[in-house]
C-alpha cells in the first residue's frame, strides 16, 4: 500500500494539521499576551520540523531501497541501516529536547507559553505551566520511549508478517 510505501506524504499533512490544532489551542493566550506569539510561531516551526524527521528517514529508506514497507521499523534488530537511522531520528529529537528543557531554558520557554503542551486530569484540559512539571513529563516521554524501543529491539521478525 502507498501509506506504507510514502511516509511523508502522510506525516506532512497530518503535522500541519497538529499546528492549526495547536494553533488554535494557543489563540487566547495570544490574545492575552501578544508577546507571546513569536515564540509560540517558533515552537511550531520547531515542531514542524521535527516532527517530519523521522518520516523523512523512512522515506530516504524507502528510496534508497534499504526497507520495502514499514513493518521493517518495527525490527531493529535487523541492523538495517534505515532502520537504525530511523531510531537514530527519534533519539535525536528526544536528547536535543533533553537539552533544551534541562540544559537550556526549554522548561521556563514552554512555561511561559501555556498551551502548548496539555494533558487531561478528570475529564479537564491541564495546560503545563511549571518547569517542574514540564520537566516531570520530558522525563515521563524518556522513559516510556526507551521501554518502547526495548521492547521492539527482542522483538521476534516472525511476528512482523
Amino acid at each position: 500500500m502507498i501509506i506504507f510505501q510514502q511516509a511523508l506524504t502522510f506525516s506532512i499533512p497530518l503535522t500541519l494539521l497538529n499546528v492549526l490544532v495547536i494553533r488554535s489551542r494557543v489563540k487566547p493566550f495570544i490574545q492575552k499576551n501578544p508577546d507571546l506569539k513569536k515564540g509560540y510561531r517558533q515552537m511550531m516551526i520547531g515542531f514542524m520540523c521535527f516532527a517530519n524527521l523521522p518520516s523523512l528517514v523512512i522515506s530516504l529508506g524507502h528510496l534508497s531501497g534499504y526497507t520495502q514497507n514499514l513493518l521493517e521499523y518495527f525490527y531493529p534488530k535487523s541492523m538495517n541501516p534505515a532502520v537504525l537511522a530511523f531510531y537514530a531520528s527519534i533519539g535525536f529529537i528526544l536528547l536535543l529536547g533533553a537539552f533544551w528543557i534541562y540544559l537550556g531554558k526549554g522548561a521556563d520557554f514552554l512555561a511561559k507559553h501555556p498551551g502548548f503542551i496539555y494533558f487531561r486530569a478528570l475529564g479537564e484540559r491541564r495546560y503545563m505551566d511549571s518547569p517542574k512539571t514540564i520537566k516531570t513529563f520530558w522525563l515521563l516521554v524518556l522513559l516510556m520511549v526507551t521501554i518502547g524501543f526495548l521492547w521492539l529491539w527482542h522483538l521476534d521478525p516472525g511476528t512482523l508478517h
